[in-house]
């Protein structure tokens, strides 16, 4: 339990932009214990400013820039090439960010089997008459698996 004297001194050092961490560990405590007094004092009226977005554990807008385009944010890159945000961050960590959008999608796997396709291993067992597992454990048959476009 701590005192009204440490929870204003902790507020004193919050207020002097001191690392949560820092103040941690000049009062034994771990750093969501910081923040959760920080966030009663706050609830109590006490005019305590948060430090912004990255405080809170919310993502930041960081501007991404993809092929020359400047997007503000990587949730703007997302609306825009049609992806999922995790998709362009993964992009980023990837450092593969110029190849976003570019990719063929709707990708179609076919299975051709002596020549003749198929668009399943269940479609091309029946057409021959075999089981799935028969048709994937044959040998001396020209199987061979295609992606192409969806139709």
């Amino acid at each position: 339990m701590m005192t009204p004297e440490q929870i204003d001194e902790i507020v004193r050092m919050y207020l002097d932009d001191r690392p949560l961490k820092e103040i941690a560990e000049v009062f034994g405590v771990n750093e969501p214990a910081i923040g959760r007094i920080l966030r009663i004092q706050r609830g109590l009226g006490r005019d305590i400013p948060s430090r912004g977005a990255a405080a809170c554990g919310q993502h930041q807008k960081v501007p991404v820039e993809i092929r020359g385009v400047a997007f503000a944010s990587a949730a703007d890159a997302a609306r825009h090439f049609g992806l999922t945000v995790e998709a362009v961050l993964s992009a980023r960590r990837r450092g593969t960010l110029d190849r976003l959008g570019l990719e063929k999608k709707n990708l179609a796997l076919t299975l051709s089997v002596n020549g003749v396709k198929f668009r399943s291993v269940r479609a091309a067992a029946q057409h021959i008459g075999i089981t799935n597992r028969a048709l994937c454990n044959l040998q001396g048959f020209d199987i061979v698996w295609d992606k192409e476009p969806k139709a």
